[in-house]
């Protein structure tokens, strides 16, 4: 139930993420994060505006959005180059500086690009994409705290079983 860091390690931001692929279409990669700014840092668009799109990108939606009562930004992005078509969709919210109870979060899902050393086109349209991009999206909760969370877990028990 938290993280422990020695003051030499401490940086920028704390960050625990999990990241999923679909089994029947192992180019799609859904990645969800929740990172602990210590220093703030510009929101997605601002970073996406100073990027270097590559040529053969382009935007689905760049915006400001809110969801579930968090405040972010999305930058939806797809094309196609050589024949492999791909997929970057992306949702970031800052949460509050320093505030561990109030973590940014973050959605990625990727389709498309290297499977097995091979580079593969994806199997969704951009309209399946941008599906799949909601529902997850929507789905996503901020964990309560405080008195909204409830009582703490009870001890966990350990029981020793013979071999």
């Amino acid at each position: 139930n938290g993280f422990i860091a020695e003051e030499k390690y401490l940086g920028g931001k704390e960050m625990a993420s999990l990241l999923f692929t679909l089994k029947d279409y192992p180019d799609i990669s859904i990645l969800i994060s929740s990172e602990v700014l210590f220093v703030p840092e510009d929101l997605l668009i601002e970073r996406h505006k100073k990027s270097n799109l590559e040529p053969w990108m382009r935007e689905e939606s760049v915006k400001k959005r809110e969801f579930n009562g968090m405040p972010g930004s999305e930058v939806l992005l797809y094309g196609t180059k050589d024949g492999i078509s791909t997929h970057y969709f992306k949702f970031e919210s800052q949460g509050e500086v320093g505030n561990p109870l109030k973590p940014g979060i973050i959605l990625q899902i990727k389709t498309g690009g290297p499977i097995a050393g091979e580079m593969v086109s994806t199997a969704f349209t951009t309209k399946q994409v941008r599906e799949l991009y909601e529902k997850v999206l929507t789905s996503i909760r901020p964990r309560p705290t405080g008195d909204a969370a409830g009582p703490p877990p009870p001890d966990i028990l350990f029981i020793e079983t013979g071999k």
